[in-house]
């Protein structure tokens, strides 16, 4: 079960494909045991994988054995891909949003305060909207908290262990912003480069003519 319940999670937050997971479900020595006596199995089995709304089907067959705090792991992980994935710096502040309004929440998790005073603290999103200042800061903190708890989710043996995890503290250094920041900085001016030294060329040419 355990087995089953960390592939069905890793396929929901997208770490594996569906057409992965359907490859890795019928090659299972898992599903040779458990067909016939195990529910859950059967349910997954029956899914049509080709189908678009196989992924909507497989969530509904696992969160009716997912426990409350197991959904809520699932759905922060899901969430953190998200934002380490995302081009688009403002997806930040409503993927935060998304992470501290899961229904599902109902313990005190230290990695989803984490994301509380992210978005509620004196410089977080909720006081940038208001007082109409750029969330620079702030966005930088979301980019370097997701990867980190990704990387400690991804720790766990099974969805059990990811519960346990969320109760571990996500503390990220003032060196950390500081250097992604400069980085961040040196990657603009790099990209400025080249057009202030063609600018000189191109002046450098008609000067001579």
């Amino acid at each position: 079960m355990e087995v089953l319940k960390l592939k069905i999670f890793d396929t929901i937050t997208k770490k594996v494909s569906v057409s992965e997971f359907e490859k890795w479900l019928y090659n299972s020595k898992y599903l040779n045991f458990n067909i016939k006596g195990d529910s859950l199995v059967f349910n997954v089995v029956n899914i049509n994988y080709k189908r678009s709304s196989a992924i909507n089907e497989l969530k509904e067959v696992a969160f009716e054995i997912f426990s409350g705090n197991e959904i809520f792991a699932c759905k922060l992980e899901k969430y953190c891909f998200n934002i380490i994935r995302s081009e688009i710096k403002t997806n930040y502040k409503n993927l935060v949003k998304k992470i501290i309004e899961i229904d599902e929440h109902d313990s005190d998790f230290e990695m989803y305060w984490t994301f509380y005073n992210i978005f509620y603290s004196i410089d977080g999103y909720d006081y940038c909207e208001y007082d109409n200042t750029a969330s620079t800061r702030i966005d930088i903190i979301t980019n370097l908290t997701a990867p980190s708890i990704i990387s400690k989710l991804e720790t766990a043996k099974n969805v059990s262990e990811k519960v346990l995890i969320l109760n571990q503290k996500v503390e990220i250094e003032n060196q950390s912003i500081k250097n992604l920041i400069q980085r961040k900085k040196q990657l603009k001016n790099n990209k400025t480069e080249p057009r202030t030294t063609l600018k000189q060329k191109i002046f450098a040419f008609f000067k001579k003519i």
